[in-house]
């Protein structure tokens, strides 16, 4: 069979054709994968990296923060002065906040919110009981406080003052 050789010859160059081409798409699937798994990897690894530079900036800012707040209870005894930990979280959103707006901007909303905050508001007048803290926008922690007649109970967390109204007596 002279023609049979031929025929093998044909199968075998056709047979290594398709096995190149299935190792090059296997070739480029790999590394399509490979790339994604390392860009993901990537971003979660800068992501990280960010965030802990937000940590130690925001415990950098949280130490300024105390010095400062110091110096104005010396000034001011009577002074009330918020728990360290919330300054150091409102210095962590902040530091978050520069992924959207400018250094300039952040500054003047620190400036505005915390650094010339407005006046402190009036005490709540409730019944007397158990009243729910959770700040003036949800901003930290629920709390329940016991608030008598005629006593001025703050919140730890925030300072927000409550009062209860003295029941008059029932006949």
């Amino acid at each position: 069979m002279p023609g049979s050789g031929s025929v093998d010859a044909l199968s075998v160059a056709v047979i290594a054709f398709w096995g190149t081409i299935g190792a090059a798409i296997f070739t480029v699937l790999g590394g399509l994968v490979g790339a994604i798994i390392t860009n993901n990897r990537t971003k979660l690894r800068d992501r990280q990296d960010k965030e802990s530079e937000w940590r130690s900036h925001a415990i950098e800012l949280t130490k300024l923060d105390a010095d400062r707040l110091i110096e104005l209870r010396k000034a001011d005894p009577n002074r009330k002065l918020r728990p360290l930990i919330l300054e150091f979280l409102a210095n962590y959103r902040n530091l978050q906040d520069l992924n959207t707006m400018s250094p300039a901007d952040l500054y003047l909303k620190i400036k505005r919110d915390r650094i010339d905050p407005p006046p402190p508001a009036k005490p709540s007048v409730v019944t007397p009981g158990v009243v729910a803290c959770a700040g003036e926008s949800d901003d930290h922690p629920r709390v329940f406080l016991l608030v008598e007649a005629g006593k001025l109970v703050p919140c730890p967390y925030c300072g927000l003052e409550f009062t209860a109204r003295i029941q008059p007596a029932k006949t």
